[in-house]
């Protein structure tokens, strides 16, 4: 249900960024009735045509630091992403990754979960270049 969900939102949102002013229909998503299919499957990551980082700060919350960025990414706007550091296990380098705006809500059992409000499906690559910018970003401010 929530792979839906988040497929709608994210037609909506690039409907919306269009200037579309009304969704009629949404289309149903095609569903395979297999899952031996879906778990071969390599990820479809989406490819990032354009980019850019809108505004970027550092905020510290209990002695914790994080960085918020605002991004347009290939025409849509993403506000409250997170620039995400952490140390991979296998190489020990550092890397990054874009953490999406989520939402506190409940699962069907009542307990508290998180959804994600926006999503793109990137690359590692991709992440690692839009990381690097909002860095930039957050320099030269």
């Amino acid at each position: 249900m929530i792979g839906r969900l988040r497929y709608y939102y994210n037609l909506y949102a690039v409907l919306s960024a269009y200037g579309e002013k009304e969704v009629t229909k949404m289309p149903r998503k095609q569903s395979s009735n297999s899952n031996n299919e879906n778990k071969n499957k390599k990820p479809e990551f989406e490819e990032l045509k354009s980019f850019e980082v809108i505004r970027a700060r550092e905020l510290t919350y209990n002695g914790k630091t994080s960085v918020l960025a605002d991004l347009k990414l290939n025409g849509v706007c993403v506000y409250g992403a997170r620039a995400v550091t952490y140390k991979d296990k296998s190489t020990g380098e550092d890397k990054d990754f874009i953490g999406w705006p989520e939402r506190e809500g409940k699962d069907k059992d009542g307990n508290k979960a998180y959804y994600k409000v926006a999503y793109m499906a990137l690359s590692a690559e991709d992440q690692q270049t839009v990381c690097n910018a909002i860095y930039d970003k957050l320099d030269n401010n």
